[in-house]
């Protein structure tokens, strides 16, 4: 599994300063698979990550929405 293709899972204690900018946000129950395919549809390029943080799935940042 390549790093592209894996999935980072935030510890429940970690900041979520972690994940700043903004993110397309799934139901933590959403293939990563399929989060990653709606977010190439919807923005034209791979995320960079898909994180697990706590009840969601994140795939992003947003393309130029990477601001604190």
């Amino acid at each position: 599994m390549t790093a592209k293709a894996s999935v980072r899972t935030l510890a429940l204690n970690e900041p979520l300063r972690r994940v700043y900018g903004w993110w397309l946000a799934f139901d933590p129950d959403t293939p990563p698979a399929q989060a990653r395919a709606r977010f190439r549809e919807k923005y034209g390029r791979e995320p960079a990550e898909v994180i697990r943080a706590g009840a969601l799935l994140l795939v992003g940042p947003l393309p130029g929405r990477q601001e604190r």
